[in-house]
């Protein structure tokens, strides 16, 4: 057929991605309860939502990534999770312990391998850490660092994807 690789990955991307998009949706009215009984402010929740909505796109985004590469469905998911445990975990880990080990609160690794963990996106989506200095801009920095780290997955595998059926 005449198919292109960006079509076979937006269509892989749109197929798989449309269970886990609508149980999302399912679930923002249940996370709107913290909003109503006082426990976070609009903006709070605006922001957490977003933050979901941008890790969800990047963990689809990484396995649409690894699927390029790979033929057997257990290499691509597990590859799938080393990829992300060290995006969203392992980078981040590196960055808090040299700060810790530092002493006075400063890291020796530079601030952007933080950006791509969801829980310190979460943090800066709360009002206390958004309204300080640096806050917005940190916040930002990770939605940023999701939604551009997942676009750069999805168009590698669309340049990569006709190469590895051959």
């Amino acid at each position: 057929t005449d198919l292109k690789g960006y079509d076979v990955v937006l269509g892989k991307l749109a197929s798989t991605s449309l269970h886990s998009f609508y149980t999302f949706l399912a679930v923002v009215p249940v996370l709107s309860l913290t909003f109503l009984l006082g426990g976070m402010t609009w903006g709070e929740f605006w922001r957490a939502t977003l933050v979901l909505v941008a890790t969800l796109y990047l963990s689809l985004a990484v396995g649409m990534f690894v699927s390029a590469f790979s033929r057997d469905a257990r290499v691509a998911m597990g590859g799938t999770l080393v990829l992300l445990v060290t995006v969203c975990g392992v980078l981040p880990l590196l960055w808090w312990g040299t700060m810790t080990r530092s002493g006075n609160g400063t890291s020796l690794l530079p601030g952007f391998l933080v950006w791509g963990c969801p829980p310190y996106a979460f943090w800066r989506a709360l009002d206390d850490a958004y309204s300080t200095f640096l806050g917005a801009a940190e916040f930002w920095n990770c939605i940023t660092t999701f939604l551009g780290v997942g676009s750069v997955g999805l168009v590698v595998a669309s340049v990569v994807l006709p190469y590895s059926w051959q």
